[in-house]
């Protein structure tokens, strides 16, 4: 299934995967439940709660598990602050308040 990334809110049942392909500086924000995230040619995995949420870092299969059920958001990355710093997005983890900052 292929989703529209720009703002997408999912439901996903425990063990349930949710996989995005070339997703570097996309959020993710979890309003319930628990996940699990991998990152392609990272060595250290996360674990996302609801309230929190993680920026992938760089291009390359990003895989979300829930460890049990829950729900996320999956933002599309946000272009301005990527080019004004010049490079790409570095993984990076915050509260989800913050997640909502505009652009």
């Amino acid at each position: 299934m292929n989703i529209d990334i720009r703002n997408s809110h999912l439901q996903v049942r425990e063990h349930g995967l949710v996989a995005i392909h070339d997703g570097g500086g996309t959020r993710i924000t979890c309003h319930s439940g628990t996940f699990w995230i991998t990152q392609e040619g990272r060595q250290k995995d996360d674990v996302l709660r609801a309230g929190e949420t993680l920026v992938v870092g760089a291009p390359g299969k990003t895989v979300v598990t829930a460890l049990s059920d829950g729900e996320i958001t999956l933002t599309e990355p946000c272009r301005h602050h990527e080019k004004a710093a010049g490079h790409a997005w570095w993984p990076t983890r915050f509260r989800a308040v913050a997640s909502h900052a505009p652009c």
